[in-house]
């Protein structure tokens, strides 16, 4: 069986993450993402994919380098820029992008253009409690509740959608289903949970979460197998700090 060749400079950045863990004496525990291999398959499809994510002092993401881990091309570069009230999102040199709003906590209020935008509202806990897709009267909305920190069911347009279940003995951090989700999407996460996501279920689907963690109890593999109707989808994330 032959192997496969990761790109040279996903190589790189392992090499170089892995020499900066051995020689820093500071004890802070980095819980940056800055790798992630994302494998991919279902009865149809299967795919290898990478992102590198470069940060500003400030924590924030300010890159997103995007290929297919099997030939090592970069399909897309994301870049970050920010102000106060929001951020805007640029798939490479291109003059238009996607502006995102935040609060003051810096959770995200709206995306989108503004013909068809989302808003998310939340409770004074930093909850978020409803998603309203679109700008028309008959736009659709997600609400959600909460019980003891963590999302537990989402109604659409006020029809049970989404359950949710948690491994209630460990704490949400980076790598977390939900917060990949949307890290890979906005660089951030939005949805905070208290603990990590288990399983996501609906009349359509189950889907089960499974996590592996590196030596200093960060998530060093997500993976994740989701079960429909007609075919059976899995994924894994591999990731480095």
């Amino acid at each position: 069986m032959k192997s496969r060749q990761l790109p040279l400079l996903f190589i790189a950045l392992l090499a170089c993450t892995a020499s900066a863990c051995k020689k820093s004496k500071n004890t802070t525990i980095n819980r940056k993402i800055l790798t992630i291999a994302d494998s991919s398959s279902h009865s149809h499809f299967s795919s290898s994919r990478f992102c590198l994510v470069s940060y500003y002092k400030d924590s924030s993401v300010s890159k997103m380098v995007n290929g297919d881990l099997r030939t090592g091309n970069a399909s897309s570069v994301l870049n970050f820029f920010y102000d106060a009230e929001k951020f805007v999102i640029l798939n490479g040199s291109s003059p238009l992008g996607d502006t995102v709003y935040i609060n003051s906590k810096g959770l995200i209020t709206r995306s989108g253009s503004i013909s068809y935008r989302t808003t998310y509202t939340y409770n004074s806990a930093n909850e978020l409690i409803k998603m309203t897709n679109g700008n028309t009267p008959s736009h659709n909305t997600l609400d959600y509740i909460w019980s003891g920190g963590n999302m537990r069911q989402s109604l659409y347009n006020s029809a049970p959608y989404y359950t949710y279940e948690y491994y209630e003995d460990l704490p949400f951090m980076p790598g977390d289903g939900i917060y990949m989700e949307e890290f890979m999407r906005f660089g951030r996460c939005f949805t905070l949970n208290k603990n990590l996501i288990k399983s996501i279920k609906s009349v359509w689907f189950s889907r089960y979460f499974y996590y592996s963690f590196d030596n200093h109890n960060r998530i060093s593999s997500m993976s994740s197998i989701q079960y429909g109707s007609s075919d059976t989808l899995s994924w894994v994330y591999n990731l480095t700090y």
